[in-house]
């Protein structure tokens, strides 16, 4: 069965190989943490992936193009 606790790691075996293979395994868990934290900040430089960055955009019609405001030429009013 399952036991109380998934992340438990146990090492059995002669004590100087239990001490170099536990030394071996909290090697790597600094180097993936260290990897995981990298790449966290990469992340954080990265463009957003479709679906992630219509998310974050305020969604907007059908585009009207480039319109000048109050120009001379769009208002009724002659002078």
């Amino acid at each position: 069965s399952g036991a109380a606790d998934p992340n438990l790691v146990t090492v059995t075996g002669r004590p100087e190989q239990v001490d170099e293979a536990i030394d071996h395994l909290l090697n790597l868990e600094e180097e993936y943490m260290a990897d995981v934290v990298e790449n966290e900040a990469k992340m954080a430089y990265m463009k957003p992936s479709g679906s992630t960055a219509s998310s974050m955009e305020e969604p907007r019609g059908p585009s009207k193009g480039f319109v000048v405001r109050e120009a001379p030429w769009a208002t009724g009013n002659e002078k």
